[in-house]
């Protein structure tokens, strides 16, 4: 059996660190060998007398599928199962929420809260397509306060984030429309007040 050992789960991000481990069943092993195979068709093959391989920083070439053996000095096993690589190049989009409600009355205190499963990131929100807000809360989420709505906050609100160790970009979060309506006093037929 082949499996993939990762410190953070998720996806597999160019530049990280991956261990494949190639587990056997039971007796002696002299030697492990995995056979990478590319998406080009083409195959490399590596041997080693530990069934833990080393990928420090994990680039795009690495995709593909893997498979591994392991021989005594009377036979080699079968091969395992396939195990597929895929390697990204930017992270998934984050999730963006905004509370207490997208529709507010002004005055209303909203906030925008971009949260994702990365750390060591850095947001920028936008609004109406432009960046207007960089940061972090700490950890893997940033929060933006509009203390009083007005009709200057509505717009499309959406955000992305980027790795403070490499670089890297997400994809662009879902967008949100806030929305600033007033209240309206109106009458009904008997000269009421009514909401």
């Amino acid at each position: 059996m082949l499996k993939q050992v990762k410190e953070d789960p998720g996806y597999i991000m160019k530049g990280d660190t991956i261990t494949l481990k190639c587990i056997k069943e039971s007796g002696e092993v002299n030697m492990f060998y995995l056979v990478h195979e590319k998406p080009n068709g083409k195959n490399e093959s590596q041997q080693q007398s530990t069934g833990e391989f080393l990928f420090r920083s994990i680039q795009k070439e690495n995709n593909g599928d893997y498979f591994c053996r392991y021989c005594n000095q009377k036979a080699c096993s079968e091969f395992s199962s396939p195990l597929n690589i895929f390697v990204h190049d930017v992270f998934p989009r984050p999730h963006i929420n905004v509370s207490p409600q997208r529709i507010v009355h002004p005055g209303t205190t909203v906030t925008i809260t971009c949260t994702t499963v990365y750390s060591n990131v850095e947001f920028s929100l936008f609004q109406n397509n432009t960046i207007f807000k960089n940061g972090n809360d700490g950890g893997n989420q940033f929060s933006y306060v509009i203390s009083n709505a007005s009709q200057g906050n509505v717009g499309f609100y959406s955000c992305m984030f980027k790795s403070k160790t490499n670089g890297m970009r997400s994809v662009r979060s879902n967008t949100m429309k806030i929305s600033v309506l007033e209240l309206h006093t109106s009458f009904d037929v008997l000269g009421r007040r009514s909401q």
